[in-house]
């Protein structure tokens, strides 16, 4: 029997040769069984084994195309994925989906494990390069510029898919007598990508590098899981701070692999990989070369890979590899790369991933350069998940109540019995949309087809040959076979008494069935129209297990919408930071004493929680990431409860407050270094906002940085524009500096009774470097870690790091705010959600205002208006059959108000303002 999901698994290994001749290993999966399966036939009261399946049979395959017959019902839709990590022998998701009825293909990436050439972390796999740069290449790249084999010019993603396209080929036994009939390709012209994290870069770089055409055999889609096509704002740095937990850490890891010593090792571009393959130089300087290519190495315009102009952005950020008019990379290109991703994408992400902004930015692009067809098959879903947790309830210290839809792919190998929740994930259902469901190739589901037996077997005195022709079955039924749940129908078997052919149904005993098992329905993954679906699909965090009663429905939920951040239904709200540590809707009247903390860069707030990949807990017991309680004793002490991080609080909400998009932080500060010379200097800002819950928790939301040097490129951005040539500077010691800078985005709900609380500080490490506050040359980049000891050289000065006092600014002319995008749709108490159309009825101007609104609606009838706090509260009510209506109020508390309106006849509508 098939009792295992591992049974349906043969794998065999390929080398898939580049376009410089460089050979890539690749595990092929097949649906090609490893175990038999029988039945037992009872014959005059004794039972006798016979063989239904022999070993080694395909059992899925494709018989008709279009409702036509197809010469090689063999070949099947291929998903493939690329990894850094190593295919290893045997992968789970391979298995998986060969029970889907598709081939799969697990690759090594150039340099890794089984895989010829030299690795170059995140640059092989994407377009050619040498067009941007032919003059130098990758730092670790010792092999000579015009050689085809040299960095610049690989292409490895797109060369795989065209080794799948021309060049991977098995022989068929089609009618299986045991001789080959055909030597055809492997796949039947459908190719999906796969993967997470760098197995998802790879599917964005590949696609990204030749115009897609799925009207043609070759890549048909992709479903890239916490991933980027935008590294340089997502991966390097944020509003100029470095992401050094992510990129030091993770290149590090990785090339550890790659930097033993091996004797026999005298080939760059063999299978074998060591520290021969850079030249033999140290591993440590394989490190640091490996870092500073990205952060310190100058391009020839004196940038380094810190600032946003810098070159060699053209590398590895497709919206800055420009192409020409053939497609090709063309540094004078006037076509962005994006008008080459046409094919649908699933785009699956978490709001605590490390790549959040980096996916969305890269979905946005997307759909700003390619066509209204393709753009309607672009999914992005953003649930309530970390880097590691994707489809899981259980992240931070939070149990995320309906976080998981059906989006995880995990039965168990070791069993059939919980095989039906394969079925429940919609990425397989995106899969049978982008493989087999198709206008232009409509396969339908997988069949199973028990070929003919040319075998006879003893049954009795007598013998059998079982089938005596090709039984095709559905695969419904095939699957509730092996699970216990349905019998096999008339299968053709051949007596040899007489030579009598008969049709027997071989049944199941339900005794048999596989415990934990359900059966199934056909068709087991019915088509789904994703054309239908909402291109945007996030959840909405919210209180959980507070203790409030009025929470137990605020928050926690999944929303649709056609963009992100929304096209409507949000308005900013700015909450004022105080020196009396409150947080308020008012901004200072007067100014307020300033708040300082010194911020010494070998001592740095520590990281918790977040978007973080692999950085351990105070402790060192685990991985801390997403939504993490930092009032918990093991925390407090280590990134809140310290003299260098400042703590705002606000009131208790009254009413729940939904925010959902891109906060944006306004503080003023000055920055004091306490030795060495006075003048030029640099230094960095945190802010970081908490959910203060009734019972005492203080739970991480969210959080952005800025580095003083780039806070005028940092401001353009927050403000919606993206203009690489805006310098960075250093600033002035005591001197005041506005930092307008945007937060990582998120969709959140506070709940009733909870408070916001704003924490800022200097540092946060080791998401990020701890600033040394010492100025830094135009162009250049100091890279280091807390306690090196190492010294920087500005302006002939030797720096070391030093402590800074920094000073947060309260006034009517520094008013330092955060300002939240809050959502429409949670509103105050008996006021009622309502659509886009419905409130493009009526308008309120000035909004915000101090004194006075103006109503401005076009109704043909009287109405009645009420003016309704965030408690729910009617504060003003009135009657009016003017289009313009003039309401006071200048005696209203500073804060968020709804204005509902209702006509005579019933029509109701609601906007809501701010009262400054």
């Amino acid at each position: 029997m098939l009792d295992t999901i591992t049974e349906f698994t043969t794998i065999v290994t390929v080398p898939f040769t580049m376009a410089d001749g460089t050979k890539l290993a690749t595990d092929i999966y097949l649906p090609v069984i490893s175990d038999s399966v029988s039945t037992q036939v009872d014959v005059g009261g004794n039972l006798y084994t016979i063989e239904l399946i022999p070993k080694g049979t395909q059992l899925f395959v494709y018989p008709t195309e279009n409702g036509n017959q197809v010469p090689n019902k063999y070949k099947l839709p291929l998903v493939f994925t690329r990894t850094p990590y190593g295919k290893g022998t045997y992968d789970i998701f391979g298995v998986y989906m060969n029970f889907l009825g598709y081939a799969y293909a697990l690759q090594d990436m150039r340099g890794r494990y089984e895989s010829e050439g030299v690795y170059l972390p995140m640059y092989s796999d994407a377009w050619e390069k040498n067009s941007y740069h032919p003059g130098s290449g990758h730092i670790l790249d010792v092999t000579p510029l015009n050689d085809p084999k040299n960095g610049n010019f690989h292409k490895d993603g797109k060369d795989a898919i065209t080794f799948i396209m021309d060049s991977l080929y098995k022989w068929y036994d089609l009618n299986a007598d045991g001789i080959n009939d055909i030597h055809d390709k492997v796949y039947n012209g459908d190719i999906a990508m796969f993967g997470a994290s760098a197995l998802g870069n790879t599917q964005y770089q590949a696609a990204s590098t030749i115009k897609n055409d799925v009207s043609t055999d070759g890549l048909k889609g992709l479903i890239p899981i916490v991933a980027t096509n935008e590294q340089f704002h997502s991966v390097l740095q944020h509003n100029g701070v470095f992401r050094q937990g992510l990129v030091q850490g993770w290149l590090t890891g990785q090339l550890q692999h790659n930097t033993t010593t091996i004797p026999s090792d005298n080939d760059i571009h063999n299978d074998v990989h060591s520290i021969f393959d850079y030249g033999n130089i140290p591993a440590g300087q394989v490190y640091e070369d490996a870092l500073d290519m990205i952060t310190t190495v100058p391009d020839q315009n004196g940038f380094t890979g810190m600032y946003p102009n810098y070159d060699r952005r053209w590398d590895v950020d497709a919206s800055k590899a420009f192409v020409n008019a053939s497609g090709n990379s063309d540094p004078n290109g006037m076509i962005n790369r994006y008008t080459h991703l046409e094919l649908p994408i699933y785009h699956l992400t978490g709001w605590w991933d490390i790549f959040i902004d980096g996916q969305l930015d890269t979905y946005q692009y997307v759909m700003n350069n390619t066509s209204s067809e393709i753009q309607s098959n672009q999914k992005i879903i953003i649930g309530p998940w970390t880097h590691a947790t994707i489809g899981e309830s259980n992240v931070g210290d939070i149990n995320f109540p309906s976080s998981v839809t059906d989006l995880s792919i995990s039965p168990d190998l070791n069993s059939l019995g919980d095989i039906s929740s394969l079925f429940d994930s919609e990425v397989v259902d995106w899969l049978r949309y982008l493989l087999n469901y198709t206008d232009n190739k409509y396969l339908g589901e997988p069949q199973v087809k028990i070929p003919e037996s040319f075998k006879w077997q003893a049954l009795g005195t007598d013998s059998v040959r079982v089938p005596s022709g090709d039984y095709y079955i559905s695969y419904a039924d095939f699957i509730n076979y092996i699970t216990g749940h349905g019998p096999l129908s008339g299968v053709p078997v051949q007596l040899n008494s007489g030579g009598a052919q008969l049709l027997f149904d071989i049944p199941t005993d339900s005794s048999i069935q596989v415990a934990g098992s359900s059966p199934v329905s056909d068709p087991v993954n019915p088509k789904v129209d994703f054309t239908a679906v909402p291109n945007v699909r996030f959840y909405v965090p919210g209180p959980v297990n507070d203790g409030v009663a009025q929470n137990g429905n605020v928050g926690n939920y999944w929303k649709s919408a056609d963009a992100f951040p929304l096209a409507a239904g949000t308005q900013p709200m700015s909450w004022y930071l105080h020196g009396d540590n409150s947080l308020t809707q008012s901004a200072p009247m007067v100014t307020e004493a300033d708040l300082t903390y010194l911020h010494d860069p070998d001592n740095p707030v520590q990281t918790i929680g977040g978007g973080n990949l692999g950085i351990q807990n105070p402790q060192n017991t685990g991985v801390t990431a997403g939504p993490v309680n930092y009032a918990h004793v093991n925390n407090a002490s280590y990134t809140m409860d310290r003299p260098d991080v400042l703590k705002f609080e606000s009131d208790p909400i009254q009413d729940s407050l939904c925010m959902i998009g891109v906060p944006t932080a306004k503080i003023f500060a000055t920055s004091t270094p306490q030795s060495g010379p006075i003048g030029s200097t640099d230094t960095d800002f945190f802010v970081r906002i908490l959910d203060v819950y009734p019972t005492g928790e203080e739970v991480y939301v969210v959080e952005g940085a800025v580095n003083a040097r780039a806070r005028d490129y940092a401001q353009q951005l927050a403000n919606g524009i993206d203009d690489d040539s805006i310098p960075y500077s250093n600033i002035q010691s005591g001197t005041v500096y506005e930092y307008e800078f945007k937060l990582l985005p998120i969709a959140y709900t506070f709940g009733h009774n909870h408070k916001i609380k704003v924490l800022i500080s200097s540092s946060n490490s080791p998401r990020y470097q701890s600033n040394p506050n010492v100025p830094i040359e135009e162009g250049d980049f100091f890279r280091r870690s807390p306690g090196d000891g190492q010294t920087y050289t500005y302006n002939s000065t030797t720096y070391s790091p030093r402590v800074a006092e920094n000073a947060i600014h309260f006034s009517p002319s520094y008013p330092s705010q955060i300002t939240l995008p809050i959502y429409d749709g949670v509103t105050g108490v008996g006021v009622e959600e309502v659509t886009k159309t419905e409130k493009e009825a009526i308008f309120i101007y000035p909004n915000p205002s101090k004194e006075q609104i103006t109503l401005i609606t076009h109704f043909n009838e009287s109405f009645n208006w009420l003016i309704y706090d965030l408690s729910g509260k009617i504060i003003q009510s009135g009657t009016s059959n003017q289009t313009s209506t003039q309401l006071m109020i200048e005696n209203f508390q500073p804060g968020l108000y709804f204005l509902k309106v209702q006509t005579e006849s019933g029509i109701k509508r609601i906007e809501k303002f701010v009262k400054q």
